[in-house]
């Protein structure tokens, strides 16, 4: 049944990543992560509540962390990093190390974990609606975590079915690139042609297993 009247920003953004070929919600949660940075950094430096919210996590993650460099922006990184260093050397010459080890999670993963979960319940909510559906199925699906996540929160069995299935059609796709492409190495074959698809297949296999955020 469609649900056209209930549709918000959020389900429109993510069919928007359907013109995408990697995960929807990994590109979604790319796009929210860089934002979050440079609004951060143009906007929000100078911001008090923000910067205690980045004193109580010292700091992002590794994978955050390098959308600084990305940006580019030294002199707003300069001050935030600069607040940072100050609150972690505060730490450790008045011995407080537990605060350091026990410190709050990236203040970016916590906004991508809270958009994948809202990004599940888009796809679970809308996975019958036709308009989804036309252009869910255009894309390559979800990569393997978000799957799994996508799997563990349905609750009925025909999503599930649905999911699987769709994914196993996708699944078995990349395997028959990938065991062309093993066949066209060996030397009996070497005079056929790899495809484009072929020879991006093994690209398409790892995104799968490894490309989330």
């Amino acid at each position: 049944m469609d649900k056209k009247t209930d549709k918000h920003l959020n389900y429109f953004k993510l069919v928007e990543a359907f013109n995408e070929t990697d995960c929807p919600i990994c590109r979604r949660n790319d796009e929210i992560s860089y934002n979050y940075v440079d609004n951060l950094l143009y906007e929000n430096v100078n911001d008090g509540a923000v910067r205690e919210q980045l004193g109580d996590s010292l700091g992002f993650c590794k994978e955050h962390w390098q959308l600084f460099l990305k940006i580019g922006d030294s002199l707003g990184t300069a001050i935030i990093y600069n607040d940072l260093l100050a609150k972690f050397l505060n730490l450790i010459v008045s011995g407080n190390f537990n605060k350091f080890l026990n410190r709050k999670t990236c203040p970016v993963c916590n906004l991508t974990e809270e958009q994948t979960r809202n990004n599940l319940k888009i796809f679970l909510s809308y996975y019958n609606d036709s308009e989804f559906r036309k252009e869910f199925e255009q894309t390559n699906g979800l990569c393997a975590n978000h799957l799994i996540g996508l799997l563990k929160a349905s609750e009925k069995k025909e999503q599930k079915d649905y999911f699987i299935n769709f994914h196993k059609k996708k699944i078995e796709q990349i395997q028959n690139k990938l065991n062309e492409l093993i066949r066209k190495n060996d030397y009996r074959f070497e005079s056929e042609k790899i495809s484009a698809e072929e020879g991006e297949s093994w690209i398409k296999a790892i995104k799968f297993l490894n490309d989330y955020k």
